[in-house]
């Protein structure tokens, strides 16, 4: 008699607070096999906060293969915001069952994946999953983007009421609902076919509603055109700045405006450093020197620029440190073996990422740590996150 394939039949069951330090294990296993984009640095960075953050504040769920937890998932707010299975036991349907689970049971219909992790992209695509969007930046502020992916609707009613999920029949694709602005000529539209006479009646009534509107719709136009005060507003990075104007380049493409300052609310300005993220409000349309009336930039990169120092533990009579420049450049002050060559805004309030090598034991690596900005006694510090290191700015 055949025995039961025990990853098939294996009982789901929820893990507690004494199972943390083995899932943060077969969460690091997994990532490492899938997650080939990421450095030492950030793999270790992550797991931190898989282990201290994650798994604390989610309830985990997953199969032990025998005494060993083999995978697991995590559902908050219908998103599945974890679903990792151990490396010598993936491709055996683990991590579909836990998926189903997720879906029929927390009525999970969201989920975010590393664009460069293709098999988890592949996973969820194969299983009704679709792309409904795109960051540049993960949830730590470091470049590797993230896609949102929501259950298709003809498959989660599948899935939640355990049939065999089938993809959107053709019909659906063919004969889209109508719009809520149309239902009306929708509805009446084959009752009045009926009817020749009635038909014509009401196509004549529909374009002379059409004609009305259109020329209500050129007053309004012309109206606005003659005088347009439409508050509007641009975002971007700062690439030139003065006392009395300041050039700013869209967040995408190459578009490039300058904006006069004269009579614009300064309030939120935080000096204009160029590279730092802007956004200007104005009025009607743009033209050579857009008057602005109101400014604001990212308070944190303002703070950021400048010289971070500590004593140095060998020699009291030095200090050492990094200092932050514009343009995320940045250099390190007399640390030779931890070269600092850029910085970034991590996203966060008074959260920054430093970049740079570590050199060590003939070996030279990427390096990336994120910082927190911290007033204190009317000073400010510079904390490296996860360390003790703490450096004061220089005035």
């Amino acid at each position: 008699m055949q025995k039961d394939d025990p990853f098939r039949t294996a009982t789901i069951q929820w893990f507690s607070e004494s199972d943390i330090d083995e899932l943060t294990d077969v969460w690091e296993a997994s990532v490492r096999k899938t997650h080939d984009f990421l450095n030492e640095h950030e793999i270790l960075l992550y797991r931190q906060a898989v282990h201290d953050r994650y798994l604390v504040t989610l309830s985990p769920f997953g199969i032990r293969i025998g005494k060993t937890i083999a995978a697991f998932c995590a559902v908050q707010d219908e998103t599945i915001e974890m679903l990792f299975v151990a490396p010598e036991h993936q491709g055996r349907g683990l991590g579909s069952r836990l998926l189903d689970r997720a879906i029929q049971e927390l009525r999970a219909t969201r989920v975010d994946v590393n664009e460069q992790n293709r098999p988890a992209k592949t996973f969820y695509l194969k299983r009704g999953f679709r792309i409904t969007g795109r960051d540049e930046f993960d949830p730590h502020g470091i470049r590797h983007p993230i896609l949102h992916l929501s259950l298709h609707e003809n498959l989660l009613r599948a899935v939640r009421n355990k049939m065999r999920p089938v993809s959107p029949s053709p019909a659906d694709k063919a004969i889209p609902s109508p719009r809520k602005g149309n239902i009306f000529l929708y509805r009446f539209r084959h009752d009045l076919t009926k009817n020749n006479y009635l038909y014509n009646v009401f196509l004549l009534k529909v374009k002379v509603m059409k004609k009305i509107l259109s020329l209500a719709l050129a007053a309004v136009l012309t109206s606005t055109a003659c005088k347009d005060n439409t508050p509007n507003r641009f975002d971007g990075v700062i690439v030139d700045a003065s006392m009395n104007t300041v050039t700013v380049k869209a967040l995408t493409g190459d578009d490039t405006h300058t904006f006069s300052l004269e009579e614009a609310d300064k309030t939120d300005a935080n000096g204009l450093l160029i590279g730092n993220l802007i956004s200007v409000t104005y009025q009607g349309k743009m033209s050579e020197v857009t008057p602005a009336t109101q400014v604001a930039t990212d308070a944190t990169y303002a703070k950021a620029i400048g010289k971070w120092t500590m004593p140095d533990p060998i020699d009291s009579t030095k200090r050492m440190g990094v200092e932050l420049q514009i343009e995320g450049k940045a250099g390190s002050i007399n640390m030779a073996t931890l070269p600092i060559e850029s910085w970034e805004l991590q996203g966060e309030a008074d959260k920054v990422i430093l970049k740079g090598r570590s050199i060590g034991n003939g070996q030279t690596s990427d390096y990336a740590q994120t910082a927190t900005i911290v007033e204190k006694d009317g000073k400010t510090f510079l904390s490296l996150d996860g360390t003790e290191t703490v450096l004061e700015k220089e005035n």
